[in-house]
């Protein structure tokens, strides 16, 4: 039988963790706020980390609002529409 820490690592490792809270950290950038949990695991360099981490905006289109604070895209905001693909 594992211990509590080694499943709380197994979780962590290889099915995610969830935050508290269902909305972005305001006082960071988009980038930051989708770099945390790889930091938190840090399995990559922090160079790797956030190529991947921009490489997951551009998959959601949200690219454009990679170095925008969080408060100007979260949910309701007008100027948070993904833009057209090129």
């Amino acid at each position: 039988m594992k211990s509590r820490n080694e499943l709380a690592a197994f979780r962590n490792a290889h099915i995610g963790f969830v935050f508290q809270f269902h909305y972005l950290l305001s006082e960071s950038k988009a980038l930051q706020n989708v770099k945390i949990p790889a930091l938190k695991l840090a399995r990559y360099t922090p160079a790797e980390i956030e190529k991947r981490a921009y490489q997951k905006l551009k998959m959601l289109r949200m690219h454009d609002f990679a170095l925008k604070s969080s408060l100007n895209f979260q949910a309701g905001n007008n100027s948070a529409k993904p833009s057209p693909m090129a």
